[in-house]
């Protein structure tokens, strides 16, 4: 853990440093001016080998909280708290290490549920609404939201685009992530025709097979790659994220080329358990192991 030095009781912010692509270490309260006038935010750094701390930035959620201007502005920084990131690579939406991955699954149902209430033409809304839609408790919610930052006031709820902004940042989808599809069987040609990729931080870049019959067809406008082209390709394409949708036989085989490609984040469909190094993020989906989680409940229902 790096502990920062005694600063200086004020601090120059410059809120533009807030939520860059490297994500924040310290989780600091700042005070503006008066003694309630305060708010808690996470801030970019460098730290020196010394931990001392250098640069810190305040963005627009602190800013919006408190009426303030754009800034750079001054304030007093009354406690800093170091997160521990995770490593994973530059422009890496990571979670902080005591930030429960639960929590980090149900942001994307938070910044759903915002989106369509603002497609109703909904400007503001409450942890209450929320939980409503949702079937998650209120105080859950704020709970989840307040490891990243004070995004409402008390009595008026959350702004609905600012909370919508500020969450397409904690989760990196404020940009478009070039995605690779490998396989192109029935899954991989349904993941490649998928719509819901546009607008949401994703595209699909690329997609392989191995099998010769699939070579050089096209889904979705997208030409099948022979997967011995995958390394090169994905290289060239600065693709990070990758789709399996491969048998399981040949899954693990596979993963150790992206990884090798520089691959950070896999969602996997194939039907096996996949072994990357630490750096690497997996994700399963396995549609029969979901079905006997919920079979195992209504296997208890008396006959």
């Amino acid at each position: 853990m790096v502990k920062p030095r005694a600063c200086s009781p004020d601090v120059d912010i410059d809120s533009d440093h807030l939520f860059q692509r490297h994500p924040a270490v310290f989780r600091i309260r700042v005070r503006y001016g008066h003694p309630r006038a305060h708010a808690f935010c996470f801030l970019p750094r460098h730290i020196s080998g010394s931990g001392s701390i250098v640069a810190v930035g305040v963005g627009a959620a602190a800013r919006s909280n408190l009426a303030l201007s754009p800034s750079p502005i001054r304030a007093k920084v009354i406690c800093a708290t170091n997160h521990n990131w995770k490593t994973g690579g530059a422009n890496t939406a990571l979670s902080p290490s005591n930030i429960p991955d639960v929590v980090i699954g149900r942001l994307p149902i938070y910044m759903r549920a915002l989106s369509r209430a603002a497609d109703g033409g909904k400007q503001v809304t409450s942890s209450h609404e929320m939980g409503e839609h949702l079937g998650i408790s209120p105080a859950q919610i704020r709970k989840d939201l307040s490891h990243f930052g004070e995004f409402g006031k008390q009595g008026t709820g959350y702004n609905i685009e600012h909370l919508s902004e500020q969450l397409r940042r904690i989760l990196g989808v404020e940009q478009e992530w070039a995605v690779a599809v490998i396989g192109a069987g029935a899954i991989g040609k349904a993941i490649v025709r998928y719509g819901g990729f546009s607008g949401r931080g994703f595209r699909v870049a690329a997609v392989f097979d191995n099998d010769p019959g699939k070579i050089g067809r096209s889904i979705n406008q997208l030409e099948v790659l022979s997967t011995e082209r995958l390394g090169s390709t994905v290289r060239q394409r600065e693709i990070r994220v990758a789709m399996l949708a491969v048998p399981a036989e040949a899954a693990q085989r596979v993963v150790e080329k992206l990884v090798e490609a520089g691959v950070e984040a896999i969602l996997n469909y194939a039907p096996v358990s996949l072994i990357v190094p630490s750096p690497v993020y997996v994700r399963h989906i396995d549609p029969v192991i979901a079905l006997q989680h919920m079979t195992y409940y209504l296997a208890q229902k008396p006959a």
